[in-house]
């Protein structure tokens, strides 16, 4: 318990508290769908875009290529040079830039790390974007509440090494 005067922590807005993180995604969702054509009659809602056609990135990907898996899957897809996807591997966004990516995103590779958890799977959840795990023995996040089967693509990492044959 604090004091009432100090700020929660997250990872999508340091130093933010949960109502201006709220304001923020909402804002950048309300931005992304008058950027398609897609505006909701109430701006309050959460609603997902209305068409998947309006989400024109395919595949995206936000952070690092350390560890050797990510070292091996991210140059490989890059090396298929797809103009609808968006694999940036340089670790460096803004909340509100990562936000837009993941409301404009079909798909969002999530690749085992040095970690064994990342906020990214559930953030990309929360956007709408459907989860492409590639991991060998991950316990998924809340696996005793989520049918992750019913909303997810996973794949074992020797897929995911061969990921240009699985991508075309």
């Amino acid at each position: 318990p604090g004091t009432g005067g100090e700020r929660r922590r997250n990872s999508m807005t340091p130093g933010a508290d949960d109502g201006d993180e709220e304001k923020e995604a909402e804002f950048v969702r309300e931005e992304a769908r008058e950027e398609e054509g897609t505006t909701t009659t109430n701006a309050t809602t959460t609603e997902p875009l209305k068409s998947e056609d309006h989400r024109p990135i395919s595949l995206a990907f936000r952070g690092n290529t350390r560890g050797s898996l990510r070292s091996h899957v991210i140059p490989s897809l890059r090396s298929l040079n797809r103009s609808d996807w968006d694999l940036d591997a340089d670790g460096a966004t803004t909340p509100s830039k990562y936000m837009k990516l993941l409301a404009r995103s079909r798909f969002c590779l999530h690749l085992r790390g040095t970690r064994v958890y990342a906020p990214r799977l559930i953030e990309a959840m929360l956007f709408g974007c459907v989860p492409v795990i590639v991991a060998d023995g991950y316990d998924l996040p809340l696996s005793w509440f989520l049918d992750w089967d019913a909303f997810s693509v996973r794949m074992s990492e020797r897929e995911g090494v061969n990921a240009t044959y699985v991508a075309e």
